[in-house]
């Protein structure tokens, strides 16, 4: 991967130019072996045009939000299953350097966080438990060009297939 953390905001898979950039992992997160890291981030462009993660979103209806609560991740080796727990609107700061989510009480006191935000907007499902065991995966993007603001959509990983 090229040293510019954010080089693929701006770049195709080909590492050509392009506006839209694709979804792409956290520089601090690994795969292959550490594939289900404690807290996968992955970040997207909120394209005008709808592609990349503009849909995110949609999460911020309830309607919406009850009915589409699964993601899949594809590896090369197995599929990774996830149920969304969270929708919400955060700050801009970089989690994986705010949080250091291997430490269990750290990350136990970020879920804490998590499943105590009281925003009209935020959708939090308290009856799907979620641990500092647990492997989450969190998708950002930026908020109606606020550059202060980030809106994340998290799930937690229910099951491996191989």
């Amino acid at each position: 991967a090229p040293d510019n953390k954010d080089f693929y905001l701006r770049h195709d898979f080909n590492k050509a130019y392009s506006v839209y950039g694709v979804p792409y992992l956290d520089e601090q997160t690994t795969l292959g072996a550490n594939a289900e890291s404690d807290n996968l981030i992955i970040y997207g462009h909120n394209m005008k045009n709808g592609s990349m993660f503009r849909t995110l979103h949609n999460y911020s209806d309830r309607e919406f939000f009850d009915n589409n609560r699964d993601i899949t991740i594809y590896m090369p080796d197995k599929i990774l299953h996830y149920t969304i727990f969270a929708a919400y609107l955060y700050d801009s700061r970089h989690l994986m350097l705010s949080f250091d989510f291997k430490d269990p009480d750290v990350f136990r006191a970020y879920l804490d966080s998590v499943r105590n935000i009281r925003d009209m907007n935020a959708f939090v499902d308290t009856d799907i438990p979620v641990t500092e065991e647990d492997k989450i995966i969190t998708l950002s993007t930026c908020y109606k060009g606020q550059a202060d603001r980030r809106y994340l959509v998290q799930a937690v990983l229910v099951s491996i297939e191989s």
